[in-house]
């Protein structure tokens, strides 16, 4: 029977690399939206929340416009694309380099 000590590891978390806002809303909205839809343990999940919608990226059957040819250029660099859109529309595209995770922070001890 072993008995070592087991240690629990904390996920590896993955952060986008960029963001490009490709819509008309303030960077700093879509931001602040992105901050609260994304999930660094999921970074490719959906999320929907009063409007804002976070989706990987899906390229269309057309050619696109800005949205596909900044989406086209993160993915050139390997990374994963995340759409961010308001109501519909689309404001963001972010890269998410599946390649360079971020280890979750380390538990520090608190003295008493």
């Amino acid at each position: 029977m072993n008995t070592a000590p087991r240690l629990a590891l904390a996920p590896a978390l993955t952060l986008p690399s960029e963001v490009v806002p490709v819509g008309e809303l303030a960077l700093e909205s879509s931001l602040i939206a992105f901050d609260r839809l994304f999930d660094p343990r999921n970074p490719l999940g959906v999320r929907d929340r009063d409007g804002w919608t976070l989706t990987p990226y899906i390229p269309p059957a057309r050619r696109g416009g800005l949205v596909a040819m900044e989406a086209r250029r993160l993915r050139e660099s390997g990374a994963h694309v995340l759409r961010l859109s308001h109501h519909g529309e689309p404001v963001a595209v972010a890269a998410v380099d599946p390649r360079t995770p971020v280890d979750a922070p380390t538990p520090r001890a608190v003295a008493a």
